[in-house]
């Protein structure tokens, strides 16, 4: 997403997945757009910045299972205070 058009296009993007989400009743998100640039932020941290100036992950472990993690951990966190159950 971000290659694509950089952050303004990834949160377009997800900002319209949210929308989408919460008008199906999967999610209850008074505002999508904050919605999306919590979840971009929680995503694009540390990480990403070593990882975009050529540096490997700071806790050592192999960038594939960094980036997994990060990524489980900012879904799990969204989810929570988003997600709506049936």
């Amino acid at each position: 997403m971000v290659a694509r058009g950089g952050l303004a296009r990834s949160l377009e993007t997800t900002t319209r997945i949210f929308a989408e989400m919460a008008r199906r009743g999967a999610l209850t998100v008074p505002d999508p757009a904050i919605a999306a640039e919590l979840f971009l932020g929680a995503i694009r941290n540390d990480l990403y910045l070593r990882r975009f100036i050529g540096l490997p992950p700071a806790s050592g472990e192999p960038e594939a299972d960094a980036i997994e993690r990060r990524v489980s951990e900012a879904a799990c966190a969204f989810a929570h205070v988003y997600w709506r159950p049936d």
